[in-house]
Order: structure tokens, then sequence, then C-alpha cells
């Protein structure tokens, strides 16, 4: 009784024969070699995916908390860093604005005034 690998393994085997790629003993060689390649190779890929698989997370709760932790006080610090620049462009502006307005106002002259 042979199994259908046994089976594939011979037509294989016999294929390369007919096409002349050497005796039988090296077609049985080549047919037994490219299997076990291609069942290491499939090995291979199945260890990798098991190892893929498992979880990559080795941290510690504790490690996850503090990490939280140092991140809120990242994003308190960034949100006052933004108001106060928003608040300081904001200033700058109305300043810049009031001088525009005043310099206008200084160098409009009413009408009898204009011997000045």
């Amino acid at each position: 009784m042979y199994s259908t690998r046994d089976v594939e393994l011979f037509t294989k085997m016999m294929e390369l024969h007919a096409q002349g790629f050497g005796t039988i003993p090296e077609c049985v060689y080549n047919v037994v070699n490219s299997s076990n390649n291609s069942e290491d190779t499939m090995d291979n890929v199945d260890n990798q995916n098991k190892q893929i698989k498992q979880p990559q997370d080795t941290s510690s709760p504790i490690d996850t908390v503090d990490e939280i932790a140092r991140m809120r006080q990242e994003m308190e610090e960034l949100r006052k860093y933004v108001d106060e620049s928003i608040k300081k462009r904001d200033k700058l502006l109305l300043q810049t604005l009031r001088e525009v307005l005043e310099s206008k106002q200084k160098k409009k002259k009413k009408w009898w005034q204009f011997w000045k």
C-alpha cells in the first residue's frame, strides 16, 4: 500500500527519467531532495507563522500605565504651549491693528486743520 505522497514522488521520478534527466537512481535522488527541501520550507513557514501569531507584547501592565501617564503629561504640556502661542499671537495682532489704526488717525487731517 502506497500513500498518495509516495505515488506523487514516483510519478515525478518517472517523468524526470522519461524526459532524459538522468538514470533512475539520479532521478530518485533529485525527487527525494526536492521533496525534502519543500517539506523543510513548509516546516519553516509553519514555524514562522506560529511565531508571528504569538503575542509580541511583553510589557507589564505597570509599564503600560506609566506610558499612558507620560503621554497624557506630554499632551497637556503641548496643549498649554499651543494655548500660550495663540494668546501671544492674538495680543500681537491686536497691538499691530491698534497701531495701524492710530497711524491712520494721525495721518487723517480734518478740513479745518489743513495748515498743520
